[in-house]
């Protein structure tokens, strides 16, 4: 916008002479130097886009609904305020501050403010060969009636080229506008009076990016609150008679109301024409713009200036698709359509509404997003992306597929990102958009999964193990996939979480029951990292290799080949094959040493994510997203019935530490007093006198010290001379100590030779074997041995030596003192059935401490947020061969996708 008059120009009086150019009588000012400037070096249509930030330096803070962080060196993660930028930020009603000026539009507008433009009607024939409008400033709750205007900048001709003055207030300061604006503004102006507009070019500022992106962000209130939308399809389709006004029908009546014959203002010729119908009119280039879709649902009523009449709309007109062949809206180029005047668009997400608007183009990419945010109307603000112009297209895109992937949980666009081929952004994860096609494709993805995996797994099967496809399909000989034991048989996983009563092998709980794959998931405002809770399934040893393609399978998208790869396994098996399907070629893509992890969306098929380690080792690159692994081999979890075709549940590979925690920290808080293990190592009343009051947690640093020794205790089997005939002292084992140290010395504990000793006074040994009671004496779970004074060791029959100490007179027993023994083996063998299962091993990694006083406040304390992402070294032997036969890891932690 430029002025013209001389600097001190204090009382412009503005006319036309006779060169039919405006002059200033009161400074003596032409606009025709200007004018001539301006036609020279015409202004930008567009402001300009910041260009895209640098890798590693992105930046990135839109939108707000996306949780950023930024990661120090040392691993500390800061998040980031994106409450606020400079540039998107409204200024207050009453604020002093203004973010900038401009001589026609004054200062920047505050956030309940907004300009209409003034069309007065002409008073001569001088000034009709002008345009020229005023600029008004009002609040949201004090204005007049209005009328917003819906059209594209360049009209049919796609000219956007800034060639036509138009001039604003009383200094008639100069605005270059599009040929077709400038017709439309013509065609709008009053016959008399005034008529107040609303039009994005003139009322928004638009090379202020604040007050551009603050009012693109309300202008669903602005369409929404007007009287009328004038819907402006080019001065090519429009005549207008000055002596008559346009006749006025519903646009339902469209197809029969416009004649055969239409006069071209602009060219004063008669052309004949078919007439016109909604699908030929949708077929212009006005309804491929993404602006015109919240204009005109938004708005209360449409008027459509056709020939010489008007067509009118409001939110009871029934819109046919007059003239199309199409079966549905979604198959015509403007689905959005159907929802004319209604006001909103009842989507579920964000990434519905953009998918609604997909097919639309815009000459700002940026704009394919910001231009249909107003219609974003039910939903609660917080989860609303607002429009901020200050960012580069990079920046708007990055965060647009993160809002949807963490906050819409639409991991489905893993499906079509750019991966490890080079992309705009570099970001793998990242879908390619800048295409209109690769745009469109990304909203064509399906909404569910392929849910058959059986049926894949079929089609597989019979693919894998047709001898006639042999020779032809494979890298190596089909018969590398027959081995004994498992030949013909394939397992797959599911996200399914069997019933623990069907379950043959015991499990406690899913690890996504408490962490879900997105929960607590962030974007690195640096580099742009997606850290996303995935479950570690493997590591790919060779290059896949193509079996072939799959056919009848409608359980995968059309053009799936199925691969075959050799896991990076533990131990070395023969038939460690893993099958995969993809529509990727892996066998070009993928890599010895990349890694499969597992996303489990809980409600849907396992997601299988193909990444690569990157240099720095914190980071992965996504290769391939692929459903359904096939695994050639049995069910491990019921290996004596392996059907050709099996599945197992993913929640057998997941166990996590806190999963064990729990399953300790339960076990402690049981009472011994229906531990029949207790009574097994504590002979006679000695348990129940001890510890019948008590939970596990007393006998916990027993079972530490246990935990410890164990190795060496169960390997020996001669007792080491210096403990040989030693009562109970410093020499002996933290085990045998602790242990010892329960029982009252009266009883005279120690070790000879490869036994445990007790011996018992007469009169201790009766009460100990009468108090016990002959429910407690009945168990004999260990073999304890008694000996008498001058006779040999004999099996002590607990329950026969209650009867006869209660049914007999204890004077026909002469024995001062009884002895018991029993042998390490059987001792130390309780001591490991008493533990909870998973502590012993627990105990042996590390994971809970270094020192028993360590451990012992672990599992005090609880699991912590950690533990969840920690995996459990413990597995029943059958799921153990099962992952090193594959090299199957299971753990499940944030994995830092670039």
């Amino acid at each position: 916008m430029s002025r013209w008059h001389n600097g001190s120009c204090s009382s412009p009086e503005v006319y036309i002479n006779g060169d039919s150019t405006p002059c200033c009588r009161g400074c003596g000012g032409s606009a025709q130097t200007m004018l001539k400037v301006m036609e020279q070096t015409p202004p930008s249509s567009f402001p300009r886009t910041p260009p895209d930030e640098p890798a590693g330096n992105l930046n990135l803070k839109w939108p707000s609904t996306v949780p950023y962080v930024q990661t120090r060196p040392v691993g500390m993660i800061v998040p980031v305020n994106t409450s606020t930028t400079s540039a998107s930020t409204d200024i207050e009603p009453g604020s002093q501050t203004t973010i900038s000026t401009s001589p026609t539009y004054g200062e920047t507008l505050t956030s309940d403010q907004f300009r209409l433009a003034c069309l007065s009607a002409v008073d001569n024939e001088h000034t009709a060969l002008f345009l020229h409008l005023n600029l008004e400033v009002y609040q949201d709750h004090n204005c007049p009636d209005y009328e917003a205007t819906s059209y594209t900048w360049g009209g049919e001709d796609d000219d956007s080229s800034l060639c036509h003055p138009i001039y604003i207030g009383t200094y008639w300061d100069i605005l270059l506008q599009t040929k077709n604006c400038w017709a439309m503004l013509k065609y709008l102006r009053p016959r008399r009076g005034i008529r107040m507009i609303w039009i994005d070019a003139l009322c928004i500022n638009q090379k202020n990016a604040a007050e551009r992106g603050s009012k693109v962000a309300k202008m669903s209130q602005i369409y929404s609150q007007c009287s009328q939308v004038v819907l402006w399809l080019g001065s090519d389709l429009v005549l207008q008679d000055p002596g008559n006004y346009p006749r006025r029908y519903r646009l339902s009546g469209l197809g029969d109301s416009v004649p055969a014959h239409f006069h071209n203002q602009e060219d004063g010729y008669v052309s004949p024409q078919r007439k016109l119908n909604l699908a030929k009119l949708l077929e212009r280039r006005y309804f491929s713009r993404i602006w015109v879709i919240q204009e005109l649902i938004l708005a209360p009523r449409i008027l459509i200036p056709i020939r010489d009449l008007n067509f009118w709309a409001d939110g009871t007109t029934v819109v046919n698709r007059q003239g199309s062949v199409a079966r549905s809206w979604m198959e015509t180029k403007a689905p959005w359509f159907q929802h004319l005047a209604k006001g909103a668009l009842r989507t579920s997400d964000f990434f519905e509404l953009i998918a609604l608007a997909s097919k639309s183009r815009a000459t700002d990419d940026r704009d394919k997003l910001f231009g249909v945010l107003g219609l974003y109307t039910d939903k609660r603000e917080e989860i609303i992306p607002r429009p901020d112009y200050s960012h580069s297209c990079q920046h708007v895109f990055i965060g647009f597929f993160a809002h949807c992937i963490i906050n819409e949980h639409r991991y489905q666009l893993l499906s079509v990102a750019a991966g490890i081929k080079e992309s705009h952004s570099g970001l793998s994860w990242v879908p390619e958009w800048k295409s209109q096609s690769s745009w469109e494709q990304i909203f064509q993805i399906p909404d569910k999964e392929y849910e058959d995996a059986e049926g894949f797994a079929e089609a597989a099967h019979s693919l894998v193990y047709t001898t006639s496809h042999y020779n032809h399909r494979l890298a190596w000989n089909g018969d590398r996939f027959d081995g004994a034991g498992d030949i013909k048989r394939l397992l797959y996983l599911t996200h399914e979480v069997p019933e623990k009563r069907e379950a043959k092998i015991p499990y406690r709980h899913s690890v996504f029951k408490t962490h879900f794959w997105f929960r607590d998931a962030f974007i690195d405002t640096d580099t742009g990292a997606m850290s996303l809770n995935l479950t570690r399934l493997l590591s790919i040893q060779t290059t896949p290799s193509a079996v072939g393609l799959i056919r009848c399978s409608p359980s995968l998208p059309p053009g799936s080949y199925l691969y075959a790869f050799e896991p990076k396994a533990i131990t070395k098996a023969m038939n460690s094959y893993v099958f995969i399907a993809s529509t990727f070629k892996l066998d070009e893509l993928v890599e010895p040493n990349d890694e499969i992890f597992i996303l489990n969306p809980e409600t849907s098929p396992l997601i299988y994510l193909i990444l690569r380690p990157t240099a720095d080792s914190r980071h992965s690159r996504l290769v391939a997203y692929c459903p359904f692994p096939l695994f050639q081999a049995h069910n491990p979890i019921d290996p004596t019935f392996s059907p050709i075709i099996s599945k197992m549940g993913i929640v057998y590979i997941q166990r996590d530490l806190a999963e064990d925690l729990i399953l300790i920290s339960k076990a402690l808080d049981q009472s011994l007093q229906s531990n029949i293990f207790l009574r097994y190592i504590y002979p006679g009343s000695l348990g129940k006198e001890l510890l019948w009051d008590s939970k596990l947690w007393s006998l916990l640093p027993l079972l530490l010290a246990f935990a410890r020794e164990r190795d060496q205790m169960l390997k020996r089997k001669v007792t080491p001379p210096q403990y040989v005939d030693q009562p109970y002292g410093a020499d002996y084992p933290m085990t045998i100590k602790l242990y010892f140290g329960m029982i009252p010395q009266q009883f005279r504990p120690q070790v000879v030779d490869d036994f445990v000793k007790f011996t018992f006074p007469g009169d201790e040994w009766k009460t100990s074997m009468i108090n016990a009671g002959k429910d407690f004496s009945s168990f004999s779970g260990v073999v304890w041995e008694r000996h008498k004074a001058g006779s040999t060791w004999t099996k002590l029959d607990t329950m026969a030596e209650h009867d006869m100490l209660t049914e007999f007179s204890w004077k026909n027993r002469k024995e001062k003192e009884f002895t018991i023994r029993c042998t390490f083996e059987e001792i130390y063998k309780q001591f490991e059935s008493l533990a909870p299962t998973p502590l012993l091993e627990l105990y042996g990694s590390g994971l809970l401490g270094v020192s028993d006083g360590e451990v012992e406040a672990r599992l005090g304390a609880g699991p912590v947020n950690e533990d969840y992402f920690t995996p459990s070294p413990v597995r029943h032997v059958a799921l153990q061969e099962f992952g090193t036969r594959y090299g199957v890891d299971g753990r499940t932690y944030q994995v830092h996708i670039l």
